[in-house]
């Protein structure tokens, strides 16, 4: 027997989650490129997201594939994203998920963004998502079928990015061009879109993340990297940017409190790495606010959905320039 297979997981389980979208943002009577991919129901103005995603029903002993199981906080970012305020906030933008582990939130967004990447860690992890991806385009064949009409199918890779290493993200930034130069241009589908044209990342996504301190500095310096702006590009100067329909580079988070030491530690080094949060009210994503059961966490436990804008560029992410150099860049 291989010693491994006694702390290794990967007798997955396929489940079938339903994400609602419901259908009331201004401008989102608009055709959008991959409505055939929601199951109408006009009764009730509204369509769902149905996917299949392949889990594990058991931990493994190893602390570092959490992400084979699917958390129900993750299944509260997808009703997130998928609702008017969060497709209005991703549509037509490059949406990077962080320690995405099965994927859901990735491959939700992936039906309103423009390109998703989906990244883990741990290399078991990332065949867990490329599966999941496998399984996901599958699906879009017997749903759609071709992309005539200008419509073209959704665009969702699964890349592997270990916080804080340089290397990874310098070839998920790789990726990103290299996938938009190969798409064409268009402009975002709804008229509340927050598309910035400019930059190649402009909404990270991830949920239960924050879990342990020894992981936050790092997960904390690749997100203000991914989100970085180039100070020196006068189109991607934030300051130039005051129209009502922009906003900062976001990190849109979904978090459990479940130790106080780790949540206070976080947003105490996001302040310090210049984030601003905003918390989001479950109103504007939950039919009457009310947390359905698949996203209500083990132990009562709370969870919630955060905004992290970056709005302090004082400071360069340490992440795009070497330790050897003198200056940083500015």
């Amino acid at each position: 027997m291989d010693l491994d297979s006694l702390f290794i997981n990967t007798d997955y389980k396929t489940v079938t989650v339903t994400i609602p979208c419901l259908e009331t943002v201004e401008g989102d009577e608009h055709h959008h490129p991959h409505q055939e991919l929601l199951v109408q129901q006009d009764e009730e103005k509204r369509g769902e997201l149905r996917l299949d995603l392949a889990c594990s029903v058991s931990a493994s002993t190893d602390f570092d594939l959490t992400g084979q199981i699917l958390w129900p906080v993750s299944v509260l970012l997808g009703h997130y994203l998928a609702s008017p305020s969060g497709r209005a906030l991703i549509d037509g933008n490059n949406v990077v998920e962080l320690g995405a582990g099965c994927g859901l939130p990735g491959l939700v967004a992936a039906h309103f963004c423009r390109q998703a990447i989906v990244t883990d860690g741990n290399e078991i992890v990332v065949n867990l998502l490329q599966q999941n991806c496998t399984s996901f385009f599958n699906s879009l064949k017997q749903t759609t079928t071709t992309t005539t009409g200008g419509i073209t199918a959704p665009v969702v890779t699964a890349q592997k990015l270990l916080w804080g290493d340089r290397q990874d993200l310098s070839l998920l930034l790789d990726q990103i061009e290299k996938e938009e130069n190969s798409q064409p241009q268009h402009p975002p589908v709804l008229e509340t879109s927050q598309r910035r044209q400019t930059d190649p990342v402009n909404v990270i996504i991830a949920a239960d993340v924050v879990q342990w301190v020894a992981v936050l500095e790092p997960l904390l310096h690749t997100v203000k990297a991914l989100l970085w702006r180039d100070k020196n590009n006068k189109n991607s100067d934030p300051s130039i940017h005051k129209g009502q329909d922009e906003t900062p580079p976001v990190f849109v988070l979904g978090i459990v409190n479940r130790a106080k030491v780790t949540w206070d530690k976080f947003f105490q080094l996001a302040h310090e790495l210049g984030f601003t949060e905003q918390k989001i009210d479950p109103t504007e994503y939950l039919e009457g606010g009310v947390v359905p059961a698949s996203c209500r966490e083990y132990g009562g436990r709370e969870t919630h959905i955060y905004h992290l804008y970056l709005t302090d560029f004082s400071k360069p992410p340490v992440l795009l320039f070497n330790n050897d150099d003198k200056e940083s860049p500015s």
